[in-house]
Order: structure tokens, then C-alpha cells, then sequence
């Protein structure tokens, strides 16, 4: 890819984004232990349909305007888009980050502030650590409550995730502890410097 940036979901990534949730998908039929993304429980039959798919960028829309925390705990969050550009000017969705505006107890022990995820087919290509940089340079605007953290954010990731790790430590991120997760599975806190 000749650039990447992030990017508001929108309806001109459709196809790109439904591949890659197709990629995310087998993978966890393939292995049970790889991250249980939001990505896992989409219906890409019905996001196939326009209409539906606009909902669905709506929904991202609602939640990040939110200004406070609705009644299933769910915090206001951005969810941003990695697309990257070809040399043709084709536009493809790489992958996602969603950052959450402040810490409930519950995510301050679970979640943190943000998450991400790079599509199976295009890892291992740097694109990670990319869009973590990106995604910090954006919290900076998004995040509410990093002052009261000494201007760190929370990232988190499965302790079965090296790959995940490594680029979180890269960012200058200082493990804070491990904690396990309802679905029995570990996850890695991490304190990372906007």
C-alpha cells in the first residue's frame, strides 16, 4: 500500500470490510483461542444488503456521538477504519480500532480504551503497529480520562497474542497485570503514553 490512514466507516469499504469479516470469521472456526472481536457475531448476509450496511455504519455513528455510558454499560466509542490505498488508487480495509472516550471499573479491569484488529490476509506486514500509532495520535482527541491517567491510555490484548504484545510494547506500552476474562480467556493490560 502506498498510504494508510484511518478513516469513519463508510459504505464505499463494503466489500473490503465484508471480506475481511469472512477472513476473521474462519479463522475463529479454525481456532477457538483467536480474538473474540465484535467481527465474530456480524451476519455478513444481511450486511451484503445496502440498507442494512447503512444501519449498521449508523450504529458506529450513535455510539460514538453518545456522551454517556447507556444502560447495557457500554461507554461512547469510535470505532475507525484502516484502509490502505494502492498505487491504483484502490482502497482497501485493513483493519479497525475502537476507542473507548473513558473507563467504566469494569473496563478498567477488562477492555481498557481501545482494541484492534488487523484482517488475517494482511498481517504480518507492519500494519499494526501502524494503525496503533494512528489510533494513540486519534485518542488524544477521543479520550476524556486520560489526564486522570497521567495521559496514558489502557490497551489490551489476549495473552495468547505475542504478535499483539510486541506491538504494544513497541508503542512504549508498560504491562500493568493480567486478568482473566467470563470467557475464561486471559487478557494483557497495558498502559501506553499518548
Amino acid at each position: 500500500m502506498t498510504e494508510l490512514f484511518l478513516s469513519k466507516p463508510a459504505l464505499r469499504y463494503k466489500n473490503s470490510f465484508l471480506e475481511a469479516v469472512r477472513e476473521v470469521q474462519a479463522e475463529r472456526a479454525s481456532n477457538p483461542f483467536s480474538a473474540t472481536m465484535a467481527e465474530n457475531h456480524l451476519d455478513i448476509d444481511q450486511l451484503r444488503d445496502d440498507f442494512l450496511f447503512e444501519g449498521f455504519l449508523e450504529k458506529m455513528e450513535r455510539e460514538s456521538l453518545a456522551t454517556t455510558t447507556d444502560e447495557n454499560g457500554y461507554v461512547p466509542n469510535t470505532t475507525l477504519w484502516l484502509i490502505g490505498r494502492a498505487a491504483d488508487d484502490t482502497e482497501v480495509f485493513i483493519g479497525r480500532v475502537n476507542i473507548r472516550h473513558y473507563l467504566t471499573e469494569k473496563l478498567r479491569n477488562t477492555f481498557g480504551h481501545s482494541g484492534f484488529l488487523i484482517r488475517p490476509t494482511e498481517r504480518d506486514k507492519g500494519y499494526g503497529r501502524s494503525l496503533l500509532q494512528l489510533a494513540l495520535f486519534k485518542a488524544k482527541e477521543i479520550v476524556t480520562d486520560a489526564e486522570k491517567f497521567d495521559h496514558k491510555v489502557l490497551i489490551t490484548c489476549r495473552a495468547n497474542n505475542a504478535i499483539s504484545q510486541k506491538i504494544i510494547i513497541g508503542a512504549g506500552g508498560i504491562f500493568e497485570r493480567s486478568v482473566i476474562l467470563p470467557s475464561g480467556e486471559s487478557e494483557l493490560l497495558h498502559w501506553v503514553p499518548l
